[in-house]
């Protein structure tokens, strides 16, 4: 009989648990353990040399080669490519390659043998494809799409917690890695179905026009089928950390730009279908090259789809109406619009803008009768709430861009900036004035998680979300509309001061009708932008100068009244209710409700905290369907925006700190 070893020796593990001598199950981000004992865990060592003895070939022969990322701004030498053995496992991840991009230029379409047409059609590109490929606009889509394109890979945040601050835990995934999945068509599909699909939009059910599309046409299209095996192996990545994985993602990339490319050859056919295919296509491809969180946002397939959506059906194209794809195109462009704005510095940069909406699209009989609407799966039952934040987020980045480079005044910046202004008010006036639908004018989805009322409230948090922005930006608005150089009875707060109390108070407001929408309503997936604009606003405003009601003043109101009622409000009740109630912002948790309580005192202070712990709480929710590394900076920016204004500048706006960081990743 053996002997018991009565010390096990860990070989393997963190070395934590090697100090400890016991097993490590080695974890990620960080083992058993050393979380069970509020340990931090060092990592683990690599212990197996990358070898490509037994690796699976593609048909492209693409070579492997280091990958850089961009997104934090680093610069690396692009001639330093050290072994895997002896790279940490960080710089590995790193290491699925983009040198693709000149291998891609000479290689040779993709032929499966599930592919349609003639042989020849898809064994070298036709003379047709050719001819169409001359087309300047189309070669600079894609030559540009695969330069700025990268294998989506998770890079995990290695910057501490903010100080004071919640932080959010990374989600444990229990799925196959993407090459498992890949494997079998069937369950590809119905992953892409049973996941995917209902993760990525607002909705799900029948009426989810990316479900209908998922379900027939990727048994028909090649170019269908190949999209969603990127998306799906995209989507799987993002969870995962091996460069198999990567290298996964990379060749299903490579494989969609091919197809993608022949099919764009192929559009001077008269062929309605693939045309509406090719648009699918470009607009879902470009709503997912950023999950990586890299600094490539995809304006070249935005404009590309732009373009592809007016020489559809605003050049006499002889479409079929009745599928209603032309609305759902126009409203997806929207939301994609939307998120683009943020980022987009549109003095440097071309971003087409979205081409006049039609008072309706549709059957000519649906004006006489008209039926009950379809939410989009995207924008919801409110395009118009999308495309207002959308231009003001677009406003307020290029005025930001301008404070930034601004050195000495002069008369043209003076001209840019009062056009600003007037472009701001008549924004406001826009999302004061908009009227949102109500739940009687659409259809029963049919989705238990996601009632109709969720998507009209996430609505009404839009346009809330460009007021915010607006009176952040532009204090003129807020101090006109308020008449808070008129008021008397904060004396003791300066009008910049109880200005931006208002405008906090507001992000809470709209963060109490989002937080009417239940944790596992399919709003989530369209409520990233707008937790990072409320979560922007919720910082510990105080007082320069504290309001003694003892002191002698102007106003009106008795000294005995107000020691009981306590410190003042940060507004006055002539102008706040005036406001509020003429633009319908005076329910139960309307500001004027938050700011009853003025947040520099412990009460005030405490609703600023558990606001910030609500945010957080909402923010956790979407990472646990969408495992998007984009959502990780999300969450370092909304850290870092109130570490700053806790500790150092109370004004700071976190569209400020992106500017900054370089972060220029997509917003939705």
């Amino acid at each position: 009989m053996s002997a018991t070893v009565k010390g096990a020796k860990s070989r393997s593990g963190c070395s934590t648990c090697k100090k400890r001598r016991v097993k490590c199950d080695e974890a990620k981000p960080s083992c058993r353990n050393c979380a069970h004992k509020n340990l931090k865990c060092p990592g683990y060592e690599t212990r197996w040399k990358w070898s490509t003895k037994h690796e699976r070939q593609s048909c492209l022969q693409i070579q492997r080669a280091p990958v850089f990322s961009k997104h934090r701004g680093e610069s690396f030498n692009s001639n330093a490519t050290p072994e895997a053995s002896t790279l940490p496992r960080s710089h590995q991840r790193e290491r699925a390659g983009t040198a693709f991009i000149n291998q891609i230029k000479h290689a040779q379409p993709i032929t499966e043998e599930l592919d349609i047409g003639s042989p020849g059609q898809n064994d070298t590109f036709s003379s047709e494809s050719e001819q169409a490929l001359s087309n300047e606009e189309w070669d600079a889509v894609l030559s540009l799409s695969l330069r700025a394109s990268t294998p989506p890979i998770l890079c995990m945040s290695d910057a501490p917690a903010t100080p004071g601050q919640a932080s959010l835990t990374k989600c444990q995934r229990l799925w196959h890695s993407p090459d498992i999945i890949l494997s079998n068509t069937q369950v590809q599909v119905d992953f892409f179905m049973q996941k995917i699909c209902k993760a990525l939009t607002s909705f799900d059910s029948k009426y989810n026009l990316f479900r209908t599309l998922a379900t027939s046409r990727t048994t028909e299209s090649l170019l269908f089928f190949s999209l969603f095996r990127y998306i799906t192996a995209a989507f799987l990545n993002s969870s995962t950390l091996d460069a198999a994985s990567a290298l996964v993602v990379q060749n299903a990339q490579t494989e969609i730009l091919h197809r993608l490319h022949n099919e764009v050859a192929r559009l001077n056919r008269p062929t309605t279908t693939n045309i509406e295919d090719v648009l699918m296509a470009i607009i879902m491809y470009g709503l997912t090259t950023n999950w990586d969180g890299s600094n490539s946002p995809s304006i070249i397939h935005y404009n590309a789809a732009v373009r592809l959506y007016l020489h559809t059906y605003r050049n006499g194209m002889p479409v079929p109406r009745q599928k209603g794809y032309q609305e759902f195109f126009f409203n997806s462009l929207a939301y994609w619009w939307m998120g683009l704005s943020f980022i987009t510095d549109t003095g440097q940069e071309c971003l087409l803008q979205l081409p006049i909406p039609e008072t309706r699209i549709g059957n000519d009989d649906e004006t006489a009768s008209p039926a009950k609407r379809i939410p989009h799966p995207l924008a919801g039952v409110s395009p118009e709430s999308q495309r207002l934040l959308g231009s003001v987020g677009s406003l307020v980045y290029g005025q930001r861009l301008r404070c930034r480079k601004r050195s000495f005044p002069s008369m043209n910046q003076l001209r840019v900036e009062y056009d600003a202004l007037q472009e701001a008010q008549s924004l406001e006036e826009e999302a004061l004035s908009l009227k949102l639908p109500k739940a009687d004018d659409f259809v029963d989805i049919s989705d238990i998680d996601t009632p109709i009322q969720d998507l009209i409230n996430t609505a009404e948090v839009y346009r809330l979300a460009a007021l915010v922005l607006l009176y952040r930006a532009f204090p003129d608005l807020l101090n006109s509309r308020l008449r808070l150089g008129e008021d008397e009875y904060a004396a003791g707060q300066s009008t910049k001061e109880r200005r931006l109390l208002w405008v906090t108070a507001l992000a809470i407001h709209a963060l109490d009708i989002l937080c009417q929408n239940a944790e596992r309503s399919g709003t989530r997936s369209i409520e990233q932008i707008l937790l990072i604009i409320i979560g922007g606003e919720l910082e510990k405003r105080t007082y320069s100068q504290p309001f003694d009601p003892t002191e002698e003043s102007d106003s009106s109101i008795p000294a005995p009244l107000m020691t009981r009622w306590g410190p003042p409000s940060p507004l006055t009740i002539s102008s706040f209710d005036h406001f509020t109630v003429l633009h319908d912002l005076s329910g139960r948790d309307s500001p004027r409700s938050v700011t009853d309580t003025p947040f520099c005192h412990p009460s005030g202070s405490d609703r600023i905290a558990g606001a910030r712990r609500t945010l957080l709480k909402r923010l956790q929710s979407i990472r646990e369907i969408l495992p998007y590394r984009s959502l990780e900076i999300v969450q370092e920016l909304v850290l870092k925006t109130w570490d700053i204004s806790d500790n150092d500048d109370p004004e700071v706006f976190w569209m400020d700190i992106m500017i900054e960081n370089g972060w220029k990743f997509l917003l939705v």
